[in-house]
């Protein structure tokens, strides 16, 4: 057991009597990073740059004594720099290490139409390929140039930055910056095409339709978005086929829909369901506020089952 006589906080104890550190007190010469002497930045930075590290991950690695063929660092060589240099010429990682590199918020970008005009010369044609450009991943082209950001959007926000569209020069817009025409004149449009159903929309606007011209820009391929409180019915208003959501159908009264049933004389849920889909011969087309499914729409509203719907019992 410690002798009663050794105190367990010596720090303390001998705070105005010969205290230093723990690294004193143990015997081990390790140092507290506030009490430690680094040698002057200038100095520090020459060794640091003879040591020819590639980036901020070597760096790391070799503080922690982990990059083979490297000596263990000297320990008045800080660790963070950063913080210990702050005052005293500290730049950046890049200007440490020697390796010229500059952190983005300290770089100095050529003017917004200046660049755009060299990122246009360039001949990219999307987005993909323009992050391609900038990891020096595409085949043909030299490295990007420093003073033209990767991130425009953030090297030119409030200096000209439109889109990446406009940046390419491929006149693509991004959809919530794109005009649309006027909701009735849009509608009018597309019930012009005559298309019959969501399926062939998607498909039109894919232009995947066989007979059909582009869409045009100015029509949205998600109408829903796009008029949502300026117009907006459904997509059977949209195109013109006069059908409607089902949660927006209006139906008859449970009793008068069992009663216009009940005159079909059915008499099966078979039959029921073929008639729904205008399969059953000598049956006109169902009435649009007779339900198809009769047992979700008047739940809760008379509904017992499919043979009092059908009345055979």
């Amino acid at each position: 057991p410690k002798p009663d006589d050794i105190p367990s906080n010596p720090n303390q104890q001998y705070c105005d009597q010969g205290w230093v550190s723990a690294g004193d007190w143990f015997g081990t010469r390790t140092i507290a990073p506030g009490l430690r002497l680094f040698q002057p930045f200038e100095e520090a930075r020459i060794f640091v740059r003879s040591l020819r590290l590639k980036n901020l991950a070597e760096w790391q690695q070799y503080c922690k004594g982990a990059l083979p063929d490297y000596e263990a660092k000297p320990d008045d060589i800080p660790t963070n720099p950063s913080r210990n240099y702050q005052v005293q010429g500290w730049v950046s990682m890049g200007d440490w290490l020697g390796m010229g590199t500059i952190a983005t918020r300290l770089q100095q970008y050529r003017s917004f139409n200046e660049a755009r005009a060299f990122v246009r010369s360039l001949g990219l044609k999307s987005n993909t390929e323009w992050l391609k450009y900038c990891r020096g991943e595409l085949a043909g082209y030299e490295r990007k140039p420093d003073d033209i950001p990767a991130r425009p959007d953030n090297g030119y926000r409030n200096k000209g930055w439109i889109g990446v569209g406009d940046w390419l020069g491929t006149g693509t817009i991004s959809n919530r910056l794109r005009h649309y025409r006027q909701f009735n004149v849009a509608r009018m449009f597309v019930h012009s095409l005559g298309l019959k159903n969501n399926t062939e929309w998607l498909k039109y606007c894919r232009g995947e339709l066989a007979g059909y011209e582009r869409k045009p820009d100015d029509i949205p391929a998600t109408p829903k978005y796009a008029y949502q409180g300026y117009g907006w019915v459904s997509i059977g208003d949209w195109l013109g086929t006069g059908r409607i959501a089902t949660h927006l159908r209006q139906y008859r009264p449970f009793e008068e829909a069992r009663a216009f049933v009940r005159s079909l004389s059915l008499k099966s849920g078979t039959e029921w369901k073929q008639y729904c889909k205008g399969e059953l011969a000598g049956y006109e087309a169902k009435p649009d506020d007779i339900p198809g499914k009769p047992e979700r729409a008047f739940r809760d509203h008379g509904w017992i089952g499919i043979g009092d719907w059908l009345g055979f019992g």
